[in-house]
């Protein structure tokens, strides 16, 4: 996600500043070069006639090697539909632009692929909880443990100080430590830890 994050970040920059002369010297190339990233990590899938992106690890920074993590797809769309939406703008009012970085990024050649990727790419949508997964197991993770639980539709805060206490060193569930409480349970004034 971070290569999409980086071209997030030059056009949010952009957007706030109106800074063109850094678009013009790196801001463009640098969101070229980002999207130019994506057709070499995304994966066809013919079977659902879909672009996947396997084996990530997502923002949280907590769930290693998933497919499809919500956040990564939605930001590499974004990266990808912004750098075609760039590249239709240079190519219609600033084409001395355009050609120079099309010299340097290849951009005649990146935007069928872009556009290719951006129909196709998977974004996973609300089920009929609400909830968008955050990759494609995430789900699996929340249940084993509920389930067990013979109280699941009326949970109280001891139910969650049971399931925070619950141990998983395996990384195969919720992430857990000794100082998660409920926050009915917390002191009204805490010292935060020196790190």
């Amino acid at each position: 996600h971070i290569t999409a994050d980086v071209a997030f970040g030059v056009h949010y920059y952009n957007m706030v500043t109106g800074d063109e002369d850094f678009m013009e010297k790196c801001g463009y190339e640098l969101l070229f070069e980002c999207a130019s990233f994506w057709p070499s990590r995304v994966s066809y899938n013919a079977e659902k006639d879909q672009y996947d992106i396997l084996n990530v690890i997502g923002a949280n920074e907590y769930k290693e090697n998933v497919d499809n993590n919500a956040f990564t797809n939605y930001m590499v769309h974004q990266n990808i539909r912004l750098a075609v939406e760039y590249a239709d703008m240079l190519r219609k009012d600033k084409p001395e632009t355009y050609k120079r970085l099309n010299e340097i990024c290849d951009l005649d050649g990146a935007y069928d692929k872009w556009t290719l990727i951006l129909d196709k790419l998977y974004l996973p949508t609300e089920n009929e909880d609400g909830i968008i997964p955050e990759d494609e197991t995430f789900l699996s993770y929340v249940f084993p443990i509920l389930r067990y639980h013979s109280r699941f539709d009326k949970l109280t805060s001891e139910d969650f100080t049971y399931l925070f206490q619950v141990k998983d060193n395996t990384h195969n569930g919720f992430l857990v430590n000794d100082n998660v409480k409920p926050v009915d349970k917390l002191p009204a004034k805490r010292k935060l830890p020196n790190y």
